[in-house]
């Protein structure tokens, strides 16, 4: 069964760069496999996708090795996206969608990619983050489509 545009929420998450939270997010909201969620990500002013997200979703079996920072401007059919969930005030500010419709969430979300310190230290704040929007986007999928929209997966 094919399913048509409307049958589809369209969701995306907005930060500063696109190189690390809302990279992890559009891993974490994949790999639920949902059949009726698509979700995507963006920057404002996008910068590389950090090395250490890469190789910290590895560990949790996420690969986003081939992922590109894309600016919002990239993001293709805009309007059609039902939520945009953003990471922090600045860009909650600077984001001014063009139909009233979009649901916007305000997720403050701390980006680990500029955690300082020991390597224990900035390895926990990656896990915080995770953890963080791995219960969030959960919930978010849940309230959307319920759970019983599921491809058979493992979960890990």
């Amino acid at each position: 069964s094919k399913h048509t545009g409307a049958d589809v929420f369209r969701i995306l998450f907005l930060d500063d760069h696109n190189s690390c939270a809302s990279q992890v997010a559009e891993a974490l909201g994949n790999s639920l496999r949902r059949l009726r969620l698509f979700f995507s990500s963006a920057g404002l002013e996008p910068q590389p996708v950090d090395s250490r997200a890469v190789q910290f979703l590895a560990g949790k079996g996420l690969d986003i090795s081939g992922h590109v920072a894309k600016p919002i401007q990239e993001i293709s059919n805009l309007d059609q996206y039902q939520v945009v969930v953003v990471f922090n005030n600045e860009v909650r500010q600077a984001f001014k969608p063009a139909k009233t419709k979009t649901v916007i969430l305000d997720w403050p979300t701390s980006d680990p990619s500029q955690a300082q310190g020991p390597d224990q230290q900035v390895q926990s704040a990656y896990e915080e983050t995770f953890q963080y929007l791995r219960a969030q986007i959960r919930d978010l999928a849940d309230a959307i489509v319920g759970n019983a929209d599921t491809h058979p997966t493992n979960e890990r």
